[in-house]
């Protein structure tokens, strides 16, 4: 993982080392040693940095450079999918008469 996107998206947030280890039930120095490149998360923390800073885990293994976690399907609004769907399709028309239509 990359230690320095970690310590960014921390410091951002205004977030000291021990209110993330809180959060991901971990000790303080493991945070540390995180952002330092002595250790990388396994797995499963790694899902849940992700998780609390709302980015992607290709983001915080420097994979990409967009910290914008990719489309899931699964946690849209029936709305939100008609839009994505006609956005798909090239009809920005729909798109569109879709949003307005719930305003």
């Amino acid at each position: 993982m990359r230690g320095d996107r970690l310590k960014k998206l921390r410091e951002s947030r205004r977030m000291t080392h021990a209110e993330l280890a809180e959060l991901l039930g971990l000790g303080v120095r493991q945070i540390s040693r995180y952002e330092s490149g002595v250790n990388d998360p396994t797995g499963d923390v790694l899902i849940k940095i992700a998780e609390v800073f709302n980015v992607s885990t290709d983001y915080l293994l420097g994979i990409v450079d967009d910290p914008t976690p990719h489309l899931r399907v699964d946690n849209l609004t029936e709305q939100e999918r008609a839009v994505v769907a006609a956005m798909r399709r090239g009809d920005t028309t729909a798109a569109i008469k879709t949003i307005v239509a719930d305003v």
